[in-house]
Formats: structure tokens, C-alpha cells, sequence
């Protein structure tokens, strides 16, 4: 039975509109309200024509130089499960308009479970990306009832920043893991010490002040390498390598700027 076919099956999920609705969860919330509109000040709500085309993105939009870096770790994530079993069934945490579900879904021939609370987005990525491999759900990853389907692989790309406490999210999502299953951690922040952690913090509010959004603080959380040391994990990019920082200091090229840490099932 296929991913799909399975999801069809969960009573506590609603088909409409191509995305699956977690039956008990409300379409609002204050989160999301606050963070399309953060979006759309920081030009990071794009038409259906430039999502199709994510991660590539016209040479002189103001976020091209960061897409360019997306597209080279999301390269990088593909070539690492092409040819493993990780591509069976892949879940994506967090996963906005859906361009890297979609990738995952196109080239490595995966069934692949895009989740994320942000409708609009989410119905974006599911007006524009048709495939029966790639289906789009609308839950919260806490409370979700996804029966006994199990992943492969499960990628957080760029999302961990939105969770509180990433111990027990990342606890919970290695209960969603088949065995030898890895969860994937990409293009987003962990901090050396809690000192860095502090100067993050200021900044981000800082940010959200001048966009006029101050309470989006609120929603926003800054985590350490030092929380999953509790985890079996290992670093497969590391971006304050002497390569790593040759590479961007010297050469100028464009390199991941975030982490990608892989954890491992039990």
C-alpha cells in the first residue's frame, strides 16, 4: 500500500482541497497569522510561477545568494539518500510551499509526507506540486495520529528554530522512524554556547522590531549543539570547518551556513 493510499484510509484526516487535515486541529492560529505576515515584509511569500521553480530563483531577487546556498544543501541531502534505503518514505517537518518534498518526491522516486501548520503555504505547495507521491498534510507533528506509518528518513529543513524545546520533539519523532531510520537537520542555526545563544536572541528581536513584529519572539527559539548530545548524531556538514571557511573567505563560494546533522534510530 502506498503513502497515499494510507492516508486515504486515516479516519483522523480530512482530504480537501489536495491536502489531508489533521480532523481535530483549528485552521487558525496566532502563529500563523504572524508568520505570513513576517513573510511577506521579508519577501519570502513568492508566486505560484517562482515557487515551481525553487530552488532556483532569478539572479536579482533580493534573497537569490540565500537560495543558492538552500539549493546546494538540498543537493547534497538528495545525493546522500539516492541509492540507500533512507528514500522509501520520507517525512518533511515544517514544510512551507513544499519545493524540497516535491525534489525529494521527483528524484529520488520517494513517497513523501509533507507536514506543516501553515495553510496557506501548504495549499500552495499542493495547487502546484501534483504528484501521488508527494501528499501534503496540514498537523501539528505532536499530536498528528499517523496510525502506524513509519519513515525512512524524516528531514527538519530550516524548522527547528519554530519548536520550544527540540529534546522532546526530536524524541518524538524518532518513535515515526523505521529501523536504521535517520532524522536529518539542515539550514538551520545551533549555537556553540549559551553566549552565542543570547547575541542570537538579541538580534532576532532587533529583526522583528524593525519589521514591526516584534511579538513573533514569541514563536522564534534559538537552540545549542549541546541539546541533542543527548542523541546519536553525527555532523555531515560542518560550516566552521578550515574547508568551510576557506571555501567562503577565500574562493567566495557559496557554502551551506548552518549545520546538517544526522541522527540515528536505535
Amino acid at each position: 500500500m502506498t503513502l497515499r493510499e494510507e492516508l486515504k484510509q486515516n479516519v483522523s484526516l480530512i482530504p480537501d482541497n489536495g491536502v489531508f487535515y489533521q480532523a481535530d486541529l483549528a485552521k487558525q492560529n496566532d502563529f500563523e497569522q504572524m508568520y505570513l505576515s513576517l513573510r511577506q515584509k521579508e519577501n519570502r511569500l513568492y508566486t505560484d510561477e517562482i515557487v515551481k521553480s525553487l530552488p532556483n530563483i532569478p539572479a536579482d531577487h533580493a534573497l537569490g545568494r540565500e537560495w543558492k546556498i538552500r539549493r546546494i544543501s538540498a543537493g547534497k541531502l538528495i545525493s546522500y539518500l539516492k541509492g540507500t534505503p533512507l528514500s522509501g518514505r520520507i517525512l518533511e517537518v515544517g514544510c512551507g510551499n513544499g519545493w524540497l518534498a516535491n525534489k525529494m518526491a521527483s528524484e529520488l522516486s520517494a513517497d513523501v509526507l509533507a507536514l506543516d501548520v501553515n495553510e496557506t503555504e501548504i495549499l500552495q505547495g499542493a495547487r502546484i506540486f501534483s504528484s501521488e507521491r508527494l501528499s501534503f498534510v496540514y498537523g501539528d507533528i505532536f499530536s498528528i495520529n499517523l496510525n502506524t506509518i513509519r519513515f525512512h528518513c524524516i528531514v527538519l529543513p530550516s524548522s527547528i528554530q519554530y519548536f520550544r524545546n527540540i529534546q522532546p520533539l526530536i524524541k518524538h519523532l524518532l518513535q515515526l522512524l523505521s529501523p536504521r531510520g535517520e532524522i536529518h537537520i539542515l539550514d538551520s542555526p545551533l549555537y556553540s554556547s549559551n553566549r552565542a545563544v543570547i547575541s542570537a536572541k538579541k538580534r532576532s528581536v532587533e529583526h522583528f522590531t524593525r519589521l514591526g513584529h516584534r511579538d513573533m519572539a514569541r514563536f522564534y527559539f534559538h537552540h545549542t549543539m549541546e541539546e541533542i548530545g543527548i542523541f546519536k548524531y553525527k555532523i555531515l556538514e560542518n560550516p566552521n570547518s578550515i574547508v568551510s571557511v576557506i571555501k567562503r573567505r577565500i574562493f567566495k563560494a557559496s557554502h551551506p551556513a548552518f549545520p546538517w546533522i544526522v541522527i540515528k534510530a536505535d
